[in-house]
């Protein structure tokens, strides 16, 4: 159910508008969507042996998936907004001018990105506390509002479409998703939004610093690549100044240097 509804929105793309607007919708997802996947195999696969023997201490159980979902989200969701803040250029820069015309699909798609990463790791509670039935449901549900979004957005255009997807999950998927994982087990709501919390402070971060440069220091008329050489550091910048002042992200900041000085080699 859950796959058929990750891609009823194309599906309804192609019979509704035809051919060249699922074009451009598709351009998009393959952008940001499908490679959320890349990410999301090896998180399973890592995460799916460590928690699940972790289930008899419910303490490290906790601390090891908060690390999980810390560590993903303090990489997709500063990364998710910096796409969004450079649509435009991005979508010029990796398809070229003439699908300039997807730039709006990619900034929506950009907000999906920045939190469906998360969603789909509240997939390891059910997995690894054997809630297989709790799962299922919470993908019905999923699916259903997905595809409600899909159906009230249609008539509008794919560019509608795209932003009742990313809008609706932000304010209700993602609250549902999260509540639904953690009525049983060792992690709670509270502790799922205490974690995202840090990444979503960087996000707005790196969203606004870019928007602020763009607006009162790049021309109006700046070229997609020399925009982005300014945006890049400016918006890791913005993060990498958030994640400092939040004590709980600057401590994961500090063991992620330090691990990889130890890969390297270095004091």
């Amino acid at each position: 159910m859950s796959l058929f509804s990750r891609s009823i929105d194309q599906m309804a793309i192609g019979w509704f508008w035809g051919p060249s607007v699922l074009g451009l919708y598709d351009r998009a997802t393959k952008l940001l969507i499908s490679p959320l996947n890349n990410i999301m195999l090896p998180l399973y696969s890592i995460g799916m042996p460590t928690l699940s023997r972790l289930t008899v201490d419910e303490q490290r159980y906790r601390r090891a998936f908060g690390e999980i979902l810390e560590k993903l989200a303090m990489v997709t969701m500063p990364a998710a907004a910096g796409i969004m803040a450079t649509a435009y250029w991005t979508t010029e820069i990796l398809f070229g001018h003439r699908w300039i015309a997807a730039a709006p699909l990619v900034a929506w798609f950009a907000l999906v990105a920045a939190y469906q990463p998360s969603l789909d790791a509240c997939a390891l509670l059910y997995m690894t506390q054997m809630r297989a039935r709790e799962l299922l449901r919470a993908g019905m549900i999923d699916a259903a509002l997905r595809i409600l979004a899909i159906a009230c957005a249609l008539p509008y255009g794919a560019t509608a479409v795209a932003a009742a997807l990313a809008v609706s999950g932000l304010l209700v998927r993602a609250p549902i998703v999260f509540w639904l994982a953690t009525r049983r087990g060792p992690v709670g709501l509270a502790q799922v939004y205490r974690t995202l919390l840090p990444s979503l402070l960087a996000a707005l971060g790196v969203a606004g610093s870019i928007a602020v440069e763009r607006a009162f220091v790049l021309p109006h008329d700046t070229a997609a690549e020399p925009g982005m050489l300014l945006a890049v550091p400016t918006g890791i910048l913005a993060a990498a100044a958030v994640f400092w002042l939040v004590p709980r992200s600057r401590h994961s900041l500090i063991r992620f240097c330090g691990a990889r000085r130890l890969l390297w080699g270095g004091a």
